[in-house]
């Protein structure tokens, strides 16, 4: 059987520098190892010199791709490199690898790769990739300190970079200057390569040195920085020349040496030489030092060096001409530090291996890198004279400071702590660059579990969870096993699960039917083993045949990873047992002194003997365990939840060294059991949580002994009880015999004894179950977690010991004590089991289980969707649906609108946001570069009103009495909007609740729509609640309004139905949409959403927060900006009411004495209608501008809002409660002093102060606001004990809400895609069924009305233009019934019968159809019985295609043929109401 194999392929191209085209092939090796194809790009001279660094391992993975340079007289083929190239020849060589853009395209289309990936200064490359749709992202060699600081220089602001450490001095900046000035080409290049970066951009970093300037790196750009890790070369096999190096170094002692480079594209002058050299000397430090001079200048190394310098220093020093193996060097014991010159590469391998650094930077991004050098404590730099020269003297004192002196070991310190953290990640950031490369995949996968049931289990339901993820699976075991797990891979899974059969070798004494655990005799269990690692050449075999793309195995087989690695297939470990068990059982192995970490996990004296007999019987000469851990490819999968085992898992994955991916409990599904009956009506008769179930698992069989004292201990604890006895295969004993003679007569009802197996995972769901006797084997363990039952644990040997501590130690059972000798004692069974059940002091372990079950239920598959993160490397499904955006003319509408925008088109959507010019203006402004395609801004023109002229087509300014007018000229512009939709031919609209008319608009053009509401769930709740159950109290009492605000919301409501046409739309109803998106997160508001959804029937989705980017280089604000930078940290407060709403005179005065009087600093936006405008100090009370002085800032214009609520100082936010400026104040974590005023902010303002967030200002009876308590509210948030507990809260809230932006908004764009899908409801998997019979050489004609055809007729791609035809059916003109309704799309619930009349009336008309077309086959749907008479009227065969479930059919026809009989799955069901609702469905059809 062949699987298919779906490498990703990437083409690299880096800079022809070795400090470029190093990290590029190390990163290339690093995505080699995760299953991608990679071909190097570059000159025949680099790739000629780098050949030896592609070794065996990777000969096959990574392919030399050579670019040729046009030829050019004074670059000769040697020369297109950097190395040793004269520097007078640099832009030459820039100009001729530019030129070489054609060359590189014709590879290109010769390679055909996945991706291309760039270095810093080649947009060509990218342009190139995209003219033949390839994805180009560009990967950064520098840090992103640096790259941060050029593109804010190149943005020619005046403001100053934002971390003052990173800086350069005058003559680094002149250097810089002409380095730049002497640039090729274009010089804006580097630019346009950032911005022709497809979503991300790589740089060579780690987030825990540099994470604060790769946020702002991602700001600045407005793509997302993937940190790709510290890429250091691998040492490789030394020459000669190397060996002579070694030995000088192992002569040296530890850290005694420095180690001197200046890099491969840099040449020392004469002066710089001498300088280091002198330093050199006067340091009386050993060193090692490599100078390098430029191709064609042949100078020794003595004429270099000052005159007997080589005698001088004798052995304390080696010089070396040209090149030396740096990693290695750095590597050697002998060497405490790195005089460098701070290039990026050389920066991270001094990291890398834990060695400080002298900093002598000579230019471009080094200057920089040597101030981060010393920020982060792991250097310090060489001081130069003003004119930037270098000073022997500083050279010697730096270098006996950081190698020798005391001062010094502060830095040694931290070089070795920075080194240990970065080792200690191994690949982190590499599997976060794979995440966003690699694109969604089918990935096959080979599982090899142990063979017992207690293994194979929880791999099958590990298949299951992934092949509902898009996963292919093998389950490989003995024929045996498969043949008794075959049942439970059910139709679902039939065609991604297949059964793949071992055979073990044949031994005497191990017949076919013991190759399983199950009922096997326990002298049997290591013969099985043998047999098990003999199979090797047949699995060996299977993996020939099947080729996976990866191995999942259990915890002892070391085999396995062998023979997988042999054909470059990565092998993953599974075992099955506890984080806790695997972790102690490796520190034990590891024959260590220290202590196991966690005290509540230990062996008791006789488990420990007994654990060791288990190790020294095991077959292997040594215990397989560790080699299987070791060998197991990058991660390691553990079936835990990280709930109840979090600080097991970090403790083994810095054990193993490896990412440990849990995985959940994986709780085997309930299957229909024909045996199950008759315990189920035993089960029936109990009690709720009455009965304890018992069983000690599938692979131990109690002795003589401990069946006497548990059955004795059942009959003491007067508890019913299921107890589950098994015994070895061949082994013919009674239930009777085993137990205690006259047991089964004494205990009669009260239990219940099965022989062999019961299943396990039905019984402990039963309500009669309160608690299980469980020998604590980890399934066992996991599923009663799952199902909420306490544990009484009597664990018996290996991992069920430790097991049961960690039962006792989360507080969700009890374990039965057993005597000095590990005996069983019937009395604590009994006592156990009494405490668990019954007596008051379990209370809290029967407590304990549920909760810790509900949270496990409650995270569904969160462990599988970060397994298949690690496993299966995704971006984010992408759309190419085209969506029309149309809000309302505010820009507290626009905002949130394009907000969403943007992140749909990070999604593949490409949007149409349509508004007035006059908006749209100040909106262009807010889309940045890399949303120039994607986002599409399209112009509604209003008609003309004589009172409304353009500039007022926006509520920004608009004086209120014109609002009215303005609603209606944009209802007047119906016939605009209509054309715009016909001209793009949208997939979707999504528009502003407060135009609602035009849904019915996309609906006439058969476009379906979708509500974006812009404000909160709270409000739009409690609005829902008064509408549809006038009288019912609001049921979540924070939310409410006060007596004045309820008088103004009744004014403002009889305001709007005065103003409402006959045709407005009610804008509460619920229209013909199943789905409405919302600005808002689960996380704050997940009650109100799910109340509305319960009002409305409608299926609310949140998108998060509508918070729009940060814009920082805003030269208007700059003087803002600096006045804000003088204040203390959340020293000051921002006051602003928004974009519509304009304070009274009264009010005005209020908000300004309070203000005052608070003492506190203060941004205040002060905002007049349009003109109504007044000079501020005629607005504001008098003298108060004199007043407050440098205290304050008033503004009567635009304020950056977010810059200042981001910005440090800012500790507190007066506002109105408008809900962006809610979800900004909480996004950026400022406490909200509320003061609303209208509309919905009431009700935001009770929200946020519900959550914790905010205080709101107290008004009086009339609802006026008053000086006092804006100043004692004011003082209280920024000064006084309130603003701790304010902002600790605001921190989580927003903390959380970042955490799930990505996922909620990955939601929604799949839920329109779905949305778009489901639509055309039937007319969609008509049209689906159609493309896949006519790939199958069928000739489709596809019927039906042209409405529906013309919305069809785009989603027929080209290929199919031949073999699907559409064929228009008419139906008969009926004055109700219009064209644009014959479709159920928007079409009035009212009018569907008379749909359902008109088309059966066109009966005639599809007959004439058949007549003409002479089909050999209708397909019709169940909706048109009659259509099947028509077709045998012309003896055309017919068949119904259902487009519903067969579990919706099958309950719809149990209803119909077995009335009265109950449907046999009952998990599918009608609740009361729905019942009542399908009768009323079934007798209007009727």
């Amino acid at each position: 059987m062949e699987a298919k194999k779906n490498n990703i392929s990437v083409l690299m191209l880096p800079w022809l520098a070795h400090g470029h085209i190093s990290p590029f092939l190390e990163l290339a090796k690093k995505l080699t190892n995760r299953n991608f194809h990679i071909y190097m790009c570059s000159t025949p001279i680099n790739l000629s010199s780098i050949k030896k660094n592609v070794t065996k391992k990777y000969s096959q993975s990574i392919e030399l791709v050579e670019l040729h340079l046009p030829s050019l007289p004074n670059l000769p083929p040697h020369y297109h490199t950097t190395n040793g190239l004269p520097p007078q020849l640099m832009n030459t060589l820039k100009t001729a690898f530019e030129n070489a853009s054609p060359n590189f395209s014709k590879i290109l289309q010769t390679l055909d790769p996945d991706l291309v990936i760039y270095d810093y200064n080649q947009p060509w490359a990218a342009d190139s990739a995209s003219s033949v749709n390839i994805p180009a992202v560009q990967f950064l060699t520098f840090g992103a300190a640096v790259v941060s600081l050029a593109i804010h220089m190149s943005d020619d602001t005046e403001e100053k970079f934002p971390f003052p450490e990173i800086y350069l001095h005058e003559y680094e900046m002149l250097s810089l200057k002409e380095a730049v000035k002497e640039a090729p080409g274009n010089k804006y290049s580097f630019d346009e390569a950032i911005r022709l970066s497809r979503d991300i951009i790589l740089v060579k970093t780690c987030r825990d040195f540099e994470g604060k300037y790769i946020d702002y790196l991602s700001n600045l750009v407005s793509k997302k920085i993937v940190p790709v890790g510290s890429l250091v070369q691998e040492s490789i096999a030394q020459d000669d020349h190397d060996e002579e190096i070694m030995q000088w170094l192992d002569k040296k002692e530890k850290c005694s040496t420095v180690f001197v480079s200046f890099g491969s594209e840099y040449f020392l002058s004469k002066e710089d030489i001498f300088a280091v050299a002198r330093g050199l000397e006067r340091s009386k430090v050993n060193f090692i030092w490599v100078i390098r001079f430029p191709q064609g200048e042949s100078i020794s190394i003595q004429d270099a060096l000052p005159e007997g310098y080589l005698e001088r220093v004798g052995e304390r020093g080696m010089v070396i001409k040209g090149w030396a193996p740096q990693a290695t060097i750095l590597q050697h014991p002998s060497i405490g530090g790195f005089v460098s010159h701070c290039g990026w590469s050389s920066f991270m391998e001094s990291m890398k291996f834990g060695v400080p650094i002298i900093a002598m930077p000579m230019h471009i991004d080094q200057p920089m890198n040597a101030r981060l050098v010393e920020y982060i404590r792991m250097g310090v730099e060489a001081a130069r004279d003003e004119d930037g020269k270098l000073q022997s003297e500083e050279i010697a004192n730096t270098i006996r400071k950081v190698l020798v002196e005391e001062s010094g070991e502060d830095v040694r310190n931290k070089a070795k702590e920075l080194s240990e953290k970065m080792n200690a990640k191994g690949d982190e950031e590499i599997d976060g660059v794979v995440e966003e490369l690699a694109k969604k995949h089918t990935i096959s996968v080979l599982m090899l579990p142990w063979q017992a049931h207690g293994h194979i289990n929880p791999f099958l339901e590990l298949a299951k969870k992934l092949a509902s993820k898009n996963f292919h699976i093998y389950l490989c075991s003995t024929p045996v096993n498969l043949n008794s797990i075959k049942k439970r891979v059910s139709e679902k899974y039939s065609q991604s699960i297949e059964l793949i059969e071992l055979h073990l070798p044949s031994l005497p004494d191990l017949p076919p039917h013991y190759h399983t655990t199950n009922g096997l005799p326990p002298h049997l269990m290591n013969t099985l083993k043998t047999a098990f690692e003999l199979a090797s050449p047949n699995f060996s075999k299977i993996l020939q045949t099947l080729h996976p793309d990866l191995v999942i195995h259990d915890y002892n087989q070391p085999w396995v990873t062998d023979s997988a690695s042999s054909m470059n297939i990565p092998a993953v470990q599974f075992p099955t047992f506890s984080a806790t068990v695997v972790a102690l059982a490796i520190h034990m192995s590891e024959n260590t002194d220290e202590k196991f970490p966690f005290p509540e996990i230990y062996l008791r004296e006789h488990e420990m003997i007994s654990l060791k007999k288990d190790i020294d019987e095991v077959p292997s000469k040594k215990f397989p365990y560790d080699e299987a851990i070791k060998r197991s490819h990058d991660i390691i999968l553990v079936k835990t939840c990280r709930d109840f085992e979090g600080k097991y898992i970090d403790y083994l994955s810095n054990l193993t060294s490896k990412k440990i991916v849990p995985v959940g409990s994986l709780v085997q599904e309930s299957m229909d059991q024909d045996d199950y009956e008759e315990i189920a009506q035993w089960l029936d008769k109990k009690d709720k949580s009455s009965t304890v179930f018992v069983s000690f698992g599938s692979e131990y069989f109690l002795s003589k002994e401990e069946i006497l004292a548990v059955a004795q201990g059942l009959e003491l604890s007067k508890v019913n009880f299921i107890w589950v006895i098994r015994f070895s295969q061949g082994e013919s004993i009674s239930i009777q015999d085993a137990l205690p003679e006259g047991y089964l007569e004494r205990v009669g009802e009260r239990g219940m004894v099965i022989k062999g197996w019961a299943p396990q995972a039905t019984i402990l769901q039963h309500p009669s179950i309160g608690g299980f006797v469980s020998h604590c084997g980890w399934s066992s363990f996991m599923e009663s977690m799952k199902f909420g039952v306490p544990i009484i644990a009597m664990p018996m040997h290996i991992d069920q010991p430790m097991n049961a501590r960690l039962v006792e130690y989360i507080g969700v059972g009890v374990e039965a004590a057993k005597d000095e000798d590990g005996k069983l004692q019937s009395e604590e069974i009994a006592k156990a089991i009494r405490e668990v059940l019954v007596e008051e002091n379990g209370e809290d372990v029967r407590k304990k289980a549920k909760e810790l079950s509900e949270k496990m239920n409650a995270k569904g598959d969160e462990e599988i969707d970060g397994l298949i993160m690690g496993a299966q490397v995704t971006e984010h499904g992408t759309s190419n649906l085209s969506v029309v955006m149309f809000p309302w003319l505010a820009y507290g509408h626009i905002s949130p609108f394009l907000n969403v925008a943007k992140k749909l088109a990070d999604r593949g959507f490409l949007i149409y946001l349509c508004s007035t010019p006059i908006n749209l203006k100040s909106t262009i402004k807010k889309i940045p570069e890399k949303y120039s395609e994607s986002i599409q801004l399209i112009e509604l023109h209003l008609p003309e009103l004589p009172e409304l002229p353009p500039h007022y087509h926006t509520t920004n300014g608009l004086p209120p009495h014109l609002n009215h007018t303005l609603k209606k000229a944009l209802k007047m512009s119906k016939p605009n909007f209509s054309k715009i939709l016909e001209n793009l031919k949208p997939d979707l609209v999504i528009y502003d609740v407060l135009q609602q008319w035009t849904e019915r608009v996309a609906n006439e053009q058969n476009i379906p729509a979708v509500r974006l509401l812009t404000f909160g769930a709270a409000v739009l709740s409690y609005f829902l609640n008064l509408v549809k159950k006038p009288g019912v109290e609001f049921p979540f009492p924070a939310i409410y309004l006060r007596k004045i605000e309820q008088v103004k919301f009744g004014e403002m409501i009889a305001k709007s139905a005065k103003d409402q046409e006959p045709d407005d739309d009610d804008q509460t109803a619920d229209g013909t949409t199943q789905i409405a998106l919302m600005c808002t997160s689960r996380i704050i508001e997940a009650k109100y959403i799910d109340f509305i959804s319960e009002l409305s029937n409608m299926k609310v989705v949140p998108v998060g927060p509508p918070v729009q980017d940060l814009i920082t280089n805003d030269v208007d604000d700059k003087e803002l900006m600096d006045w804000l930078g003088t204040k203390d940290e959340n020293s000051t407060v921002f006051v602003s009411f928004g974009s519509e709403y304009f304070l009274s005179k009264e009010d005005m005065e209020e908000v300004a004495f309070g203000l005052e009087l608070s003492n506190v600093d203060f941004i205040w936006v002060a905002r007049f209608p349009k003109g109504e405008e007044q000079n501020l100090e005629d607005a504001l009370p008098k003298g108060f501008l004199e007043r407050i002085r440098e205290r304050g800032r008033v503004l009567d214009k635009f304020a950056p809002q977010l810059r200042i609520l981001n910005h440090k100082s800012t500790g507190g936010f007066i506002s109105h409660c408008g809900w962006n400026s809610v979800m900004e104040s909480i996004h950026f974590g400022v406490p909200i002093i509320a003061m609303p005023m209208h509309f919905d902010q009431p009700m935001n303002a009770r929200l946020i102060v519900q959550l914790g967030v905010a205080v709101e200002i107290v008004r009086d009876d009339d609802g006026k606001i008053h000086r006092g308590e804006i100043t004692e509210t004011l003082k209280d948030v920024i000064t006084e004990k309130t603003r701790e507990n304010l902002r600790a809260k605001m921190r989580d809230i927003s903390k959380n809400l970042k955490s799930i932006r990505g996922e909620e908004m990955d939601t929604a764009a799949q839920e329109l895609i779905q949305f778009c899908k489901i639509t055309y409801g039937h007319i969609s998997p008509f049209l689906n069924v159609a493309k896949k019979l006519a790939d199958r050489g069928f000739l489709i004609y596809l019927c039906s009305t042209p409405i529906n055809l013309k919305s069809s007729i785009k989603k027929i791609p080209e290929k199919y233009a031949d073999s699907i035809q559409l064929i228009e059916l008419h139906l008969p003109e009926l004055p109700e019934l219009p064209p644009h309704y014959l479709t159920t799309n928007g079409l009035p619930p009212h009018l569907n019968h008379t749909l359902k009349k008109a088309l059966k009336m066109s009966k005639p008309n599809l007959s004439k159809i058949l007549q003409n077309l002479k089909p050999d086959l209708v397909i019709y749907d169940i909706m048109q019985q009659w259509a099947e008479h028509v077709a045998n009227e012309q003896n055309i065969p017919a068949v119904r295609l259902l487009t519903f479930s067969a579990a919706v059919t099958s309950y719809f026809v149990n209803l119909v043929k077995k009335p009265g009989v109950e449907f046999p799955f009952p998990d599918i069901y009608l609740r009361k109401i729905e019942q009542v609702k399908l009768g009323e469905n079934v007798g209007r059809i009727c």
